[in-house]
C-alpha cells in the first residue's frame, strides 16, 4: 500500500493549529517551524544557551566536569508536551517529532570527532515504567548518522527524584555520587547525550564519572534547555 493511500485512509491532526497531517506526524510543518524553538545564541567558551551570544557566562564559573554542551532547542510547549507523551502516555508519533529536531541540529552541526555515544543512565525503576528512554533513543540516533560506536556504559548506584522538585543546589545533592561507570574510557573522547537539562547536575555527575576512568573529554548533547528560574 502506498504512502499517498495510507494518508487517506489514516490521518492525524497537528497538535497545534489541528490541520489535517500524515498520520504518522505529530505537527505540521508550518507548526514545527513556527513552535520548535532552536538555540539561537550560546556562550563560546562552554557552549551554554543564552538570550544573546557571549564569550563567557555564568556557567563557565561553575565547577563542571564536561567540556562542552550542546543543546538544540529551548523546552517549551509543545516540545514538552511531546515529551511528556513519550514518556507517560506511551506517545508514538511524537517519538518521530523527537527524531526531526535532533536529526535537524545534528546535520547543521558537526559531533563526529568522538569515540563513543553515551546516553544518561536510567534507573530500573524508570526504565520499568516508561515506554521509550529518550536519552537512550537520542543517542543511538546520533550514533547511527555518525557511525560512532553506541554502548551503555553508565548505571544509577542509587534511586534520585525527579530533579524537577529541586532548587539549583538541591539538585547537586540529589545526583551527587548517583552515577557509575563500568567500562574504561581512558583517553577516550566521548559524547554525552541527554534528553532535557536544565541546571545541567546530572550530566555533571555522569562526566564525573566517565572522567574518572580516564575520558580524554566529555562533551554533552541535550536535545533541550529547560528554563530554570
Amino acid at each position: 500500500m502506498s504512502h499517498s493511500l495510507l494518508d487517506e485512509v489514516f490521518y492525524s491532526r497537528c497538535a497545534v493549529c489541528s490541520k489535517t497531517i500524515k498520520y504518522n506526524d505529530f505537527i505540521c510543518e508550518e507548526c514545527f517551524k513556527a513552535e520548535v524553538k532552536f538555540i539561537e545564541h550560546v556562550c563560546s567558551a562552554c557552549g551554554y544557551p543564552l538570550e544573546i551570544s557571549a564569550s563567557f557566562c555564568k556557567n563557565c564559573l561553575l565547577k563542571r566536569n564536561y567540556d562542552r554542551l550542546f543543546v538544540a532547542c529551548w523546552y517549551e510547549k509543545t516540545l514538552r508536551d511531546a515529551v511528556k507523551n513519550i514518556k507517560f502516555r506511551f506517545g508514538l508519533k511524537e517519538k518521530f517529532f523527537i527524531d526531526a529536531i535532533v536529526g535537524q541540529f545534528i546535520q547543521e552541526n558537526e559531533l563526529n570527532h568522538y569515540d563513543l555515544v553515551v546516553p544518561v543512565p536510567v534507573s530500573f525503576r524508570r526504565r520499568f515504567i516508561r515506554f521509550v528512554h529518550l536519552s537512550e533513543r537520542i543517542a543511538k540516533n546520533i550514533s547511527l548518522f555518525y557511525g560512532i560506536k553506541y554502548k551503555k556504559i553508565l548505571s544509577k548506584k542509587r534511586y534520585t527524584k525527579f530533579q524537577w522538585q529541586y532548587s539549583r543546589k538541591e539538585r547537586l545533592v540529589n545526583v551527587k555520587n548517583s552515577v557509575d561507570c563500568n567500562f574504561s574510557t581512558l583517553g577516550l573522547n566521548i559524547l554525552l547525550v541527554d534528553d532535557i537539562i536544565t541546571t545541567g547536575a546530572t550530566v555533571n555527575e555522569c562526566a564525573r564519572a566517565l572522567k574518572l576512568k580516564g575520558a580524554k573529554r566529555v562533551d554533552c548533547f541535550a536535545l533541550a534547555k529547560g528554563h530554570f528560574r
